[in-house]
């Protein structure tokens, strides 16, 4: 979603903006912090490409960046994890813009070796917020586990040193997921099952030892989307 920092403060950069476009004085630009994945695309490529390119001082991220970019005053426009809109205070919405899907989402992973509710160590992509918020609901509500969480760098394989399920958003989720989806069978509650050397070819690194797995959406042993 785009959020703002102050109402106010929205309309002074439009009424500025409106200034430079009539009398051509010095303003700044507006700061708009960019989510650097694929999905954001048609949100921003009016930023990017045409009339309005150039116009605004663009800067392009992962999600928890462009969250604490925002928290930070770096910036004065972001899209950001929607949690964080419960987290830092006096923002506003701008309406009618989101990244929102009406079916399950490719994008989000939990990859694991073990059946989840068998999981004791969850590695969480740093990049992720709402998404490790989602993964610790569904841990306590619909598999009734307690794992040790903690965040990592994206690195399927790497990830998994320490871990015996992990979260993967963004490009990286999305390309393993599209490249699995003719090489896995479903499980019995809605999960991908697949090898190691599956998961692995699709994130471009050595295996796990035993067979990883994703959930998908409220359900989760081996291997899928959330949803």
């Amino acid at each position: 979603m785009f959020y703002i920092q102050s109402a106010r403060r929205a309309a002074k950069s439009r009424l500025l903006y409106l200034r430079f476009r009539v009398r051509a004085t010095n303003v700044s630009k507006l700061r708009i912090s960019v989510v650097q994945y694929l999905n954001t695309a048609p949100l921003v490529r009016g930023f990017t490409h045409g009339p309005l390119r150039n116009k605004y001082d663009l800067s392009f991220t992962v999600p928890s960046q462009c969250a604490e970019a925002l928290r930070a005053d770096d910036v004065d426009v972001a899209i950001i994890p929607a949690i964080e809109y419960q987290r830092i205070p006096g923002l506003t919405i701008l309406p009618g813009l989101a990244i929102a899907s009406k079916e399950r989402v490719r994008s989000l992973l939990l990859l694991s070796k073990v059946p989840i509710r068998q999981a004791r160590h969850i590695a969480l992509d740093r990049s992720s917020r709402s998404t490790q918020a989602l993964v610790k609901i569904l841990a306590a509500r619909r598999w009734q586990i307690t794992p040790e969480f903690f965040e990592a760098d994206l690195d399927a394989v790497s990830m998994f040193n320490n871990a015996d399920a992990a979260l993967i958003i963004g490009d990286t989720a999305l390309r393993i997921a599209i490249a699995a989806e003719n090489s896995v069978k479903r499980g019995p509650e809605g999960e991908w099952l697949s090898t190691g050397s599956t998961a692995s070819s699709r994130s471009g690194g050595t295996s796990p030892k035993s067979p990883p797995s994703s959930p998908s959406g409220p359900h989760a042993p081996k291997s899928s989307p959330l949803n």
